[in-house]
């Protein structure tokens, strides 16, 4: 079907986020000088700033019961996540460690954030599962893990693979467990797009981005 475009501004707007009712989109812009969050109606029309500040905040997630807007952002100096009230109002901050923690996404029953992090030490970042509420993070993958999706039961966690899980998509179970391996896409021209997965249950859906060029 068509298109339809929503936003118009100058500057760049990136990662929208539905709102559980479908009404509205969350977003990071560049709009008023530094990357902050705002919220708009989803059929178009003015954006309202979220958050903001001196740091950049980035890639909100809404809550299932709609009242909050997991993001990850600076504002403490790191990359750390946070939580704010969808309607505005104070921010408060999940995660505290040095390694970032980064693309938090909402367990189904809004109790649990998944998220990327690289406080291993090592230059792979792996997946890690936190308290909505905040607390200590608990490791889900042993190996690299990039951006990541639950599945509407809240069973599994299907993330797109990074260094030796380059070029597939995987599943883990939400409970930690070994990864399984999801697509076999080796040799066709192209790749996984890194930031853009989504299921229903019973279909994967992804990006794939093919890269051409002509002198």
């Amino acid at each position: 079907g068509e298109m339809q475009q929503v936003t118009s501004d100058p500057t760049a707007d990136w990662s929208p986020s539905w709102s559980p009712d479908g009404s509205e989109l969350a977003f990071y812009a560049f709009r008023s000088g530094t990357r902050h969050l705002w919220v708009m109606p989803a059929a178009g029309g003015p954006a309202r700033q979220l958050t903001d500040g001196d740091a950049a905040d980035y890639y909100p997630r809404w809550s299932p019961d709609g009242r909050e807007i997991a993001f990850h952002s600076l504002r403490s100096g790191n990359m750390d996540l946070w939580v704010i009230p969808a309607d505005g109002g104070e921010a408060r901050q999940i995660t505290d460690d040095p390694g970032g923690d980064f693309s938090p996404q909402w367990s189904p029953d809004g109790k649990s954030l998944v998220f990327t992090s690289g406080r291993t030490g090592s230059d792979s970042p792996s997946l890690w599962t936190v308290a909505a509420s905040g607390g200590p993070a608990e490791k889900l993958t042993d190996g690299p893990a990039w951006y990541s999706v639950w599945s509407p039961d809240g069973a599994h966690v299907y993330f797109v693979g990074f260094g030796d899980k380059a070029g597939s998509l995987w599943g883990v179970p939400s409970g930690g467990g070994a990864a399984r391996q999801m697509t076999k896409l080796e040799g066709k021209p192209g790749g996984l797009g890194n930031a853009a997965l989504a299921t229903d249950g019973e279909h994967l859906y992804f990006a794939w981005e093919e890269d051409l060029g002509d002198i």
